[in-house]
């Protein structure tokens, strides 16, 4: 990936922030690329467990509760930064799993449940900058069933729980079009060519897919990807890192 001076600035100035980033899975491989971004870039990046990483500057990061349990991730991310206290970091942000989402998951009562959790800590910690992160997406099956059973407009589990993941993000983009948002599933969405890998659903929702050029597996970012989400990831905390940002 081309290292441009906009990347470049946005990875020193993660240096000298306390970043505190509660995931799974998906977290890992854009930490990993984040590594990957400042070691070509001869920029000492520290990333480290919370628990290890103390007082200083740099990327703190924590396993968000369950995967599949995403209420969890929501209960650990409030109980981490109460122990952090009083060394708090400067940004902070969370992020659910593609596995919390099936075609079963009611979207609104969990973006409920994720809004009062947020709006609670930044009441808590006003210094603090909560960055907001659109959940990751799985790519469209596209095998001869799939391709039938869409034909005969019946249900495809991947779609259906892609159309969950995107009525979450809609409703975390549009509650919180003023604060910073690290919008993942954008950039997971959008392919090379500036055009997005989308379509509408069996009950009308306009959801996005990860397109399979960033994937190893579908689900996870391989080395394109991560370095893709890292860069997106960089420049997002390092713009909310330099705003005097206080909750409203």
């Amino acid at each position: 990936m081309l290292l441009t001076e906009q990347l470049r600035a946005d990875l020193t100035a993660l240096q000298g922030v306390r970043v505190f980033f509660a995931h799974q899975s998906v977290g890992g491989n854009i930490l990993h690329g984040l590594a990957s971004l400042a070691r070509q870039a001869g920029i000492a990046l520290r990333i480290d467990p919370a628990d290890q990483i103390a007082d200083a500057p740099g990327i703190a990061q924590g396993m968000a509760g369950r995967n599949g349990h995403p209420d969890s991730k929501i209960q650990y991310f409030a109980g981490a930064m109460a122990r952090l206290e009083p060394r708090l970091p400067r940004v902070a942000l969370m992020k659910f799993c593609y596995v919390d989402f099936t075609p079963s998951t009611n979207s609104d009562t969990l973006f409920q449940n994720y809004e009062d959790g947020i709006r609670s800590l930044q009441q808590k910690y006003p210094a603090v900058t909560f960055v907001h992160v659109t959940v990751p997406l799985t790519t469209r099956p596209s095998s001869f069933k799939d391709t039938v059973k869409r034909l005969m407009g019946r249900p495809v589990r991947k779609d259906e729980a892609n159309a969950r993941r995107a009525a979450f993000n809609h409703r975390l983009r549009e509650t919180f079009e003023r604060q910073p948002i690290f919008d993942l599933a954008r950039m997971e969405s959008t392919r090379p060519d500036g055009t997005l890998e989308s379509f509408t659903s069996r009950d009308g929702i306009a959801a996005a897919a990860l397109y399979p050029g960033y994937t190893s597996d579908g689900g996870h970012l391989n080395e394109l990807g991560q370095q893709l989400a890292a860069a997106e990831f960089a420049h997002v905390v390092a713009a909310a890192a330099r705003t005097n940002y206080f909750a409203r």
